[in-house]
């Protein structure tokens, strides 16, 4: 069933790798309070259901902080408009055809990462990957974002990354609409995987690396 925080902490501390809530989707926040003021907080790993989607309402918040470092959660999509806090830990998103839209806030520290991992098709084609991950809101995240596979779409926004690392054969789509930016301290791409960029207007999207480490 359907898992929902309407005000108030609702915190997850099953054994590491026991699913604390259904196999439904899970719901943060009603979008009638303030910021941050229904939150579903995780002590363990993989507490949620892997192929479960998250719904962070305008007052939610998905907070993976309370656990200083090596924390890992693994959800199916994720949505709304609310808070996403990694802290130092890992929020994993995984699974054939997983799309994403996202227009709230991401936070994070600089050890903290968000690993998209959307299944490309069986053919493993570049071009033709199955899943996406859409920003709708312009991003701050200090932490690292690894591409595995899937679409990352930027819709008309700007992104800042402390670290967008590529660790398969994924694509960065600047969108069709508006301008779009992107700024990362560190851009490093794994052997073998390679970043396909689409939808790029010059003079009107930007890509900007203060490092680049690991491909031509």
């Amino acid at each position: 069933g359907i898992t929902t925080v309407n005000a108030g902490t609702l915190t997850l501390n099953k054994t590491a790798g026991v699913n604390a809530t259904g196999t439904g989707t899970v719901v943060i926040g009603d979008n009638s309070g303030a910021a941050n003021t229904a939150s579903l907080r995780l002590l363990a790993d993989e507490q949620i259901a892997n192929t479960s989607s998250v719904t962070i309402n305008s007052d939610g918040k998905l907070d993976l902080t309370a656990v200083g470092s090596g924390l890992t959660e693994t959800i199916g999509a994720f949505a709304g408009t609310g808070t996403i806090d990694t802290g130092g830990n890992t929020l994993e998103v995984a699974g054939t055809n997983s799309v994403s839209t996202f227009a709230g806030t991401l936070t994070g520290l600089s050890t903290g990462k968000l690993l998209l991992d959307m299944d490309q098709d069986l053919s493993g084609t570049i071009g033709a990957p199955s899943g996406s991950l859409t920003f709708n809101s312009s991003i701050n995240f200090a932490g690292n974002l690894e591409l595995k596979s899937g679409t990352l779409i930027l819709a008309g926004v700007n992104v800042t990354l402390g670290t967008l690392t590529i660790t398969g054969d994924t694509i960065l789509d600047f969108g069709n609409s508006a301008a779009s930016t992107l700024s990362v301290t560190n851009f490093i791409i794994a052997p073998g995987a390679s970043l396909t960029i689409t939808n790029w207007i010059n003079n009107s999207d930007y890509f900007y690396a203060q490092n680049w480490t690991g491909a031509t």
